[in-house]
């Protein structure tokens, strides 16, 4: 067997590639290829938009999700408008739109629901603060009539005796033989 030849560099100027079978890179880079295009506004109102619309599901608090959603519509239509630019992304950014929308209605419901039952609420607790004022001053006038053997002349003097731990904002009272009538008072509230 016999040895090979010694290797000997090629001439300066040779376009032969490097041994080893490697070659240069193309002239203006190369490597993998063209960076993909990305629409990173999308992707942003996308992830915004999830987000709002996971926060405004929360009770009590899921008003506090309304800039977000605000700002996931608004990245929406900007990423949207991106898109026609890079062909790229405007399925996120209808997302993020969408999402935002869907987040901005869960809080506006939330808000209505509770200003209802808010006013429902305060409605009841009225009716029961003057059910109860009502039945206190009948209660006292008749345990005035029945420890004084008299009636009372004025609200004050159930208040002054201790029948009552004050005026009733809401009710008059007036005797008629053995009845005792107890009256709204106008602007009373009952």
């Amino acid at each position: 067997m016999s040895n090979p030849p010694p290797y000997t560099p090629p001439p300066p100027g040779d376009n032969d590639p490097p041994p080893g079978g490697y070659s240069a890179p193309p002239p203006g880079g190369g490597g993998y290829g063209a960076k993909p295009a990305t629409n990173g506004i999308a992707i942003a109102a996308l992830i915004v938009g999830i987000i709002s619309f996971l926060f405004a599901l929360i009770p009590v608090i899921g008003w506090a999700s309304v800039p977000f959603a605000i700002g996931a519509i608004a990245l929406g239509i900007a990423g949207m408008s991106r898109a026609k630019k890079v062909n790229v992304g405007r399925g996120m950014a209808l997302g993020g739109v969408i999402t935002g929308v869907l987040a901005l209605l869960v809080s506006i419901a939330y808000v209505i629901i509770v200003v209802v039952f808010a006013d429902d609420a305060e409605n009841k607790l009225d009716d029961v603060v003057c059910q109860a004022d009502e039945t206190a001053l009948g209660i006292a006038v008749e345990s005035f009539q029945s420890a004084e053997q008299r009636d009372p002349e004025s609200e004050a003097e159930l208040v002054e005796e201790g029948y009552l731990p004050s005026e009733s904002e809401t009710y008059d009272f007036s005797i008629s033989g053995d009845e005792v009538n107890v009256t709204a008072q106008d602007g009373g509230g009952c």
